[in-house]
């Protein structure tokens, strides 16, 4: 095996490992992301969405005309 040779299965061997290494910080990045989806999709629908609804809809019924008033028996 000439130097040329060796030189081009050393540089096979990097190039081995770099895609090793990318992949697992590809899967890592994939985990993550997948990990946070949830809570910001619980953010979105709950806190940006269900919770200022319901608060406009309980101060609609508390401020409802007649909402004080007796109720016949």
């Amino acid at each position: 095996m000439n130097a040329n040779d060796r030189i081009a299965l050393t540089i096979g061997r990097l190039v081995m490992q770099v895609e090793a290494q990318a992949e697992a910080l590809e899967q890592q990045a994939n985990n993550e992301a997948k990990a946070n989806a949830s809570p910001r999709l619980d953010e979105a629908l709950v806190d940006r969405t269900y919770i200022p609804e319901r608060q406009r809809k309980n101060e609609m019924f508390d401020t409802a005309p007649g909402r004080h008033d007796e109720l016949p028996a």
